[in-house]
């Protein structure tokens, strides 16, 4: 960067200072697009929420749900984010988590 330009102080120290901005600003993956794009799907069918705890405590059942799910495919298959990561929730139902009766 300073070869390119070429002694100019004030240029190499607002390059440096741009550069650092970048490096910290966030990368996206493909886990987190996958993520947004789960999540967008059922905002969007549910626009308003009464207030921010019942759309705080729709995050939560939506976080619960995806976590508990199993993957059908794929290297995970067989296992849910929550297995994947060493935790056992005692049940592969996230309702049964949340108080309601195990199918019989």
């Amino acid at each position: 960067m300073e070869h390119l330009l070429d002694g100019y102080e004030t240029c190499i120290a607002l390059a440096t200072y741009l550069m650092r901005i970048l490096d910290a600003a966030g990368h996206t993956s493909s886990l987190i697009e996958c993520i947004n794009g789960l999540l967008k799907s059922f905002l969007n069918n549910r626009r308003a929420f009464r207030n921010r705890e019942t759309a705080q405590a729709y995050l939560n059942l939506f976080v619960l749900w995806h976590n508990m799910r199993v993957y059908e495919r794929g290297k995970r298959a067989g296992k849910s984010p929550y297995q994947r990561a060493g935790i056992d929730p005692g049940t592969n139902d996230w309702l049964e988590l949340l108080g309601y009766p195990a199918d019989a």
